[in-house]
């Protein structure tokens, strides 16, 4: 059997996308984090005094390695409070967009177990784990296992949703449609292969993976949402049920 799989590097790229349905020109705050650390702004990175005191405090840190914000943010009491102030358009816009690379808790982890039977024969499990709560659900599964060139057929056991082989694609592509958090599930396969001639052993390209689930892998979270309109009078309660996570997977790779 191969070695567990590891995940080499990640990276999380998000953004806050709104879309206004408010009257007037009402003025809205908006808070993140209360922990966020600007790694490229602040002189000499992590272990500044901002993450030195948040580490003591023991709330959890989350350090941004940059962020870009929509015109229309007033930028003043961003480093202060970690609060953006806006006047929202009349449209769906790109509040914010961020980057880190620090801290982030991968949804999932893909353990691939490859075993060689002679020349004409591999057998490959690959067991699925979520690492997020199990109150919350990840949608929209796809695990794409690659197979040799020179595959003739193979037999699949999932424990839970649907697979299939793809000769078209060099793949097995095992999707599932939902999946809670702090589960685990496994597929089995037995790859039949056709004899060759050459020697070259096969190099085994990553396991590729896409997914939703209903968090920001960043830590990233919204504190509080509220709308400054003093004619209409809007409620902080009625806004802040409207915010909703996403977190996609992107390219998200595993090595044999």
């Amino acid at each position: 059997m191969s070695p567990q799989g590891q995940v080499l590097s990640a990276h999380v790229a998000g953004k806050v996308v709104m879309k206004s349905y408010l009257s007037g020109m009402p003025e809205c705050k908006f808070g993140i984090n209360d922990k966020i650390v600007m790694e490229a702004k602040g002189k000499g990175g992590l272990g500044g005094p901002a993450e030195t005191e948040a580490t003591r405090s023991g709330k959890p840190v989350v350090v941004i390695d940059d962020c870009q914000f929509h015109q229309c943010v007033k930028l003043s009491k961003f480093e202060t409070e970690h609060a953006i102030s806006f006047i929202p358009p009349d449209q769906e816009f790109e509040l914010m967009r961020y980057r880190t690379t620090k801290d982030i808790s991968l949804p999932f982890r893909v353990i691939p177990l490859v075993r060689e039977v002679g020349r004409t024969k591999m057998e490959v499990k690959v067991v699925l784990k979520s690492n997020f709560k199990p109150s919350l659900l990840g949608q929209k599964i796809e695990v794409k296992i690659p197979t040799p060139l020179n595959t003739s057929g193979v037999q699949l056991i999932c424990l839970k949703g649907k697979a299939k082989y793809k000769a078209s694609e060099n793949a097995i592509v095992w999707k599932i449609k939902r999946l809670a958090g702090m589960k685990e599930t496994q597929l089995s396969a037995e790859i039949e292969l056709l004899e060759t001639d050459t020697k070259k052993k096969w190099t085994r390209p990553p396991i590729s993976m896409n997914f939703e689930v209903p968090f920001a892998p960043s830590g990233f979270k919204v504190r509080y949402l509220k709308v400054f309109e003093p004619k209409l009078n809007y409620s902080d309660h009625d806004v802040i049920k409207w915010v909703r996570y996403i977190g996609k997977s992107g390219l998200y790779e595993t090595r044999c």
